[in-house]
């Protein structure tokens, strides 16, 4: 599949680092969401309870480096962490606005990007994202949420 093989090299390491790769991840993962975020700033302002919500993932989270002592795919997860504070600037810009903007991470999930290793169907991912934006309240904005809150 090109998506994975463009945006997340599996087993990158300083050794096989490419620059095309490390420019083309945030695009894809950081940017991106922030230039749709800009485009529909306008209708969220319009609606009642307007809501931004970033996939991320956990490999982009400092503390879950930490933890997990993981080290490697440097285009992958330097693009979620840069996701996850554009998602926390936002969200301090348009709090007093009333929207609530969150990065969130769906687990992990199954069949394209993980393949069979992974214990989430897609469905199931979508119920536990879908269940975490409705209960979002503006407490909530800036957080970085698993599919399970």
């Amino acid at each position: 599949m090109r998506f994975h093989a463009d945006t997340y090299p599996r087993g990158e390491t300083l050794a096989t680092l490419n620059a095309g790769t490390m420019l083309r991840a945030p695009r894809l993962h950081s940017v991106a969401p922030m230039i749709v975020a800009q485009r529909c700033l306008n209708l969220l302002r319009a609606r009642k309870q307007p809501r931004i919500f970033n996939i991320s993932s956990k490999m982009g989270s400092l503390w879950w480096k930490e933890r997990e002592r993981g080290g490697g795919d440097y285009s992958y997860c330097s693009s979620k962490a840069a996701l996850n504070m554009l998602s926390r600037t936002l969200a301090f810009d348009h709090r007093p606005e009333g929207i609530i903007v969150m990065a969130l991470t769906p687990g992990w999930v199954q069949p394209d990007m993980e393949g069979d290793n992974a214990d989430l169907a897609p469905a199931e991912s979508v119920r536990g994202i879908l269940d975490v934006i409705v209960g979002l309240t503006i407490a909530d904005s800036s957080k970085f949420l698993t599919r399970g809150g």
